[in-house]
């Protein structure tokens, strides 16, 4: 008696089809299921020790030298100025451009991208991590550094 094999093939090419659905439909609704407790992966809230107090002044040249004006201290903009402006956020890349969240007068913050007036005639310079730099335009001097304050734990 001889065997034909050539008929299996589509029940298994089916069932292999099938199959295929069913782990589709599995691993689709596993990925939708609420997860209600943290998994032992996730990123845990580290402490943050504060940072010890430095003057403006002191802040304003280690600023400077970093930008590259070897100890010199910046032109800062008036005093008034510098308590009416608050930085809330910061997205920033590595060249500088991105937007800051800042709040003018105590009003909400609000998004300024690099290049954007912000107030007064002082425009939105660069952006670094939890630091905004202000300016007269995006080629003067920096005449104003604002810096995100940490949460006091």
């Amino acid at each position: 008696m001889e065997f034909n094999t050539s008929n299996l093939w589509w029940p298994r090419l089916a069932t292999f089809g099938v199959a295929a659905l069913l782990a589709f439909s599995a691993v689709y609704w596993a990925l939708r299921w609420p997860v209600t407790q943290p998994y032992a992966g996730a990123a845990q809230e580290v402490p943050v020790a504060p940072l010890a107090s430095v003057s403006p002044a002191e802040q304003r040249r280690l600023l400077a030298q970093v930008l590259g004006a070897g100890g010199r201290a910046l032109d800062v903009a008036p005093a008034g100025l510098a308590t009416r402006l608050v930085l809330s956020g910061v997205v920033a890349n590595a060249a500088g451009r991105g937007v800051a969240l800042i709040s003018v007068d105590g009003k909400p913050a609000r998004a300024y991208a690099v290049g954007s007036t912000v107030a007064d005639g002082l425009v939105l310079k660069a952006v670094a991590p939890r630091r905004a730099l202000l300016a007269a335009d995006v080629q003067a001097p920096v005449d104003l550094a604002l810096e995100m304050k940490l949460p006091v734990r």
